[in-house]
């Protein structure tokens, strides 16, 4: 059985959205844990948060008090 190893951009793109962690993706895509966390700074800093996409954000989460 092979492994198929995950694009970079992919990789930082799951861990921008929050659906990744660092060190799994780092692991998985042949890179140190350093060198994922440095290239994620990066691309984090080139992508700023849209502060209208917390308006469509309707679901409920933790701390919920019903």
């Amino acid at each position: 059985m092979f492994q198929i190893r995950m694009e970079l951009e992919e990789a930082l793109d799951l861990l921008y959205k929050g659906t990744s962690n660092v060190a799994v993706t780092a692991k998985e895509t042949g890179v140190t844990l350093e060198t994922m966390q440095h290239l994620l700074t990066e691309y984090i800093k080139v992508r700023p948060i849209d502060p209208d996409v917390w308006l469509a954000d309707v679901e409920v989460s933790w701390p919920y008090i019903t």
